[in-house]
């Protein structure tokens, strides 16, 4: 099987779980070529929730793309300073895509 991608967006949103005061945010790595979800993680906002999240990435991905996501320093912590890169044109879409699913 072949994938294509050209760099992965990251991005993270919040809902509550039964009562407003249980937060839970999901973090979510997509595919812009194909708005495919490669990876997914829910808990906190926390750096060591940003590596549970980067260790949920698929090999592939993390040896051959970019990722492109905010300023949350969490992202940096985790996904290093090589691969990793803040802001992207490509965010505004994948931004107006994932407030479709709220």
């Amino acid at each position: 099987m072949r994938v294509e991608f050209y760099g992965i967006q990251l991005d993270e949103l919040w809902s509550f779980v039964g009562k407003k005061s249980n937060k839970q945010w999901l973090w979510l790595a997509l595919n812009p070529i194909n708005r495919q979800i490669i990876a997914f993680h829910v808990g906190g906002r926390s750096a060591e929730d940003a590596q549970l999240f980067y260790e949920k990435i698929p090999a592939i991905f993390k040896g051959s793309t970019g990722f492109f996501s905010d300023y949350w320093q969490a992202y940096v912590e985790s996904f290093g300073k090589e691969n990793h890169c803040v802001g992207s044109p490509i965010r505004r879409r994948q931004r107006q895509w994932l407030d479709c699913l709220s």
